[in-house]
């Protein structure tokens, strides 16, 4: 099953809620960047999330910055798995994606 446009589009739109909402606008240029290559590797929806969200987020913490911070635990970042962001020294879940704050 290919990803969709519409797929795409969503999850485009979700990450780039939740970079604005925690003060990194400027990299939502990433979003297309990485949707682009991942688009033509990538047939499972839910794997093209993970691994769109995985590489930007990599992204921005190869420029040693914390991303997305977890609210519990400033120090670490949260992770994006199983439709959530998470802390996973707690291993709980904090928000779904396109919900930080």
């Amino acid at each position: 099953m290919a990803v969709s446009d519409a797929q795409v589009s969503d999850a485009a739109q979700r990450l780039s809620r939740d970079l604005q909402n925690t003060g990194r606008a400027a990299d939502v240029r990433l979003i297309e960047h990485f949707s682009a290559n991942l688009r033509s590797l990538i047939d499972d929806p839910t794997y093209f999330v993970e691994r769109l969200v995985e590489d930007v987020q990599q992204d921005i913490l190869d420029g040693v910055e914390v991303w997305p911070p977890c609210p519990q635990h400033p120090n670490h970042p949260l992770w994006y798995h199983d439709g959530a962001w998470h802390c996973d020294q707690e291993m709980t879940p904090i928000a779904p994606l396109g919900s930080l704050s």
